[in-house]
């Protein structure tokens, strides 16, 4: 909920039978609700899975680097 997606951009699909693979660079804004911290521009990749029946996506899968994302949102003090 603190998330908010402006950019999705393909890098690659794949596909296998029933199963599609995208890699997309991202960019986000963290905009913690209810929280003493201020709002945080990040730029990440994610990988998602998808499986397909009958044309339909019937399951998907997100990754991403966890750690990545968490230094972008709450970086050190310098």
């Amino acid at each position: 909920m603190d998330y908010v997606f402006h950019r999705l951009k393909p890098k690659e699909i794949v596909t296998s039978g029933d199963v599609v693979w995208g890699v997309f660079d991202m960019q986000a804004t963290y905009e913690p609700k209810g929280k003493a911290v201020e709002r945080r521009s990040l730029a990440f990749e994610m990988a998602i899975r998808w499986r397909l029946k009958d044309g339909k996506i019937i399951e998907h899968q997100g990754f991403f680097d966890t750690a990545s994302l968490l230094i972008q949102q709450n970086p050190s003090p310098a």
